[in-house]
């Protein structure tokens, strides 16, 4: 959300330097045409008598130096290029102190018109961290309560699953509200990839997909394990769970010079175009989702550790065909 309100403010703070640039910019050359027809171009006779009209003085001068009219002509046309010269400068000079505080005024406007939605955003996440923090107790509570009863009718078990789904949800909301970095430490992304694909095995299992693992050996990195392990394991589960009966899951991790390359490709339902661009965004979940459980939190996660370590992704599917996710994490 914060990328977004600074991308906002960018992109405000652009539009207001444009049209500032575009309506000088017209201004100055309407100026500029009339500054060429009417100021520098050659002045004539007309022009000289026009201006002793206007000035008595001149006028009777002009009556006796009239032998010398063409002298006159030539000294108007000089003074009216040096007219000329000083409005284009003039217009220059207009020009850059006109978008200089056109960017100024759109940078403090930009301010002052997303601080209350930052506020807002602000409120919003404490809102929800305090939240999440005041479930985990009442959720503990229920969980041990389920544990020690007996019975093991539909009813215990459908509390059970779902007070496990609600522990689920609010560990990720406490992830994406938590700001501080974990403590970062030199990992085997080969090995730890690996026990990722065990502990979900037994979920593609149940569904009868089979998980393909190829990885270069012996990947090292520096960074958090329980960043890594989530992000891993957000995006091969999405891949299972979205994926038909007996289909295959392909996991790559590859290491080139600066980038370590993680591809999780499935063939399963895939991602309307329509959904696309809203991928990552929280609770968002596509159209074509259907009964399939899921909270639209996971990419939002994937996003998050990405944004922490520079790391980027990319997303390629068809509705019907299946999804490839590419991530890309810096060396």
């Amino acid at each position: 959300m914060e990328k977004l309100l600074r991308s906002t403010s960018r992109k405000f703070v652009a539009t207001i330097i444009f049209i500032v640039v575009f309506v000088v910019a017209a201004s100055w050359g309407i100026l500029q045409v009339y500054n060429n027809r009417e100021i520098a171009s050659p002045a004539d006779i007309q022009e000289v008598h026009k201006a002793a009209d206007h000035n008595t003085a001149f006028g009777e001068y002009l009556e006796e130096q009239k032998e010398y009219e063409a002298h006159f002509v030539t000294l108007a046309s000089s003074i009216k290029e040096q007219e000329a010269e000083r409005v284009t400068r003039g217009l220059a000079i207009t020009f850059v102190v006109v978008v200089t505080l056109g960017t100024i005024i759109a940078f403090f406007a930009a301010r002052k018109l997303m601080k209350p939605v930052r506020e807002a955003y602000e409120s919003q996440e404490r809102f929800l961290q305090d939240a999440a923090h005041e479930l985990r107790n009442p959720l503990a509570a229920m969980t041990a309560a389920l544990q020690q009863t007996k019975s093991n009718t539909t009813l215990v078990k459908t509390f059970r699953r779902q007070t496990k789904r609600l522990i689920g949800i609010n560990e990720d909301l406490l992830f994406l509200e938590k700001r501080n970095k974990q403590a970062p430490e030199l990992l085997n992304l080969s090995e730890l990839l690996g026990d990722v694909v065990e502990e979900v095995q037994p979920i593609a299992i149940k569904k009868k997909v089979a998980l393909l693992l190829e990885t270069d050996g012996e990947i090292m990195k520096t960074m958090s394990a329980s960043d890594y392990v989530r992000l891993v394991r957000n995006l091969i589960s999405n891949a299972v769970k979205y994926s038909h009966e007996e289909s295959v899951v392909f996991i790559s991790q590859k290491k080139s010079k600066h980038t370590i390359e993680i591809m999780i490709r499935d063939t399963g339902i895939g991602i309307p175009k329509k959904d696309l661009e809203h991928i990552g965004e929280r609770f968002f979940r596509a159209s074509n989702t259907g009964k399939i459980h899921g909270t639209g939190l996971g990419l939002a996660i994937v996003q998050k550790i990405l944004n922490t370590y520079g790391g980027s992704r990319e997303i390629e599917s068809q509705s019907g065909k299946g999804t490839t996710v590419t991530i890309t994490l810096p060396s």
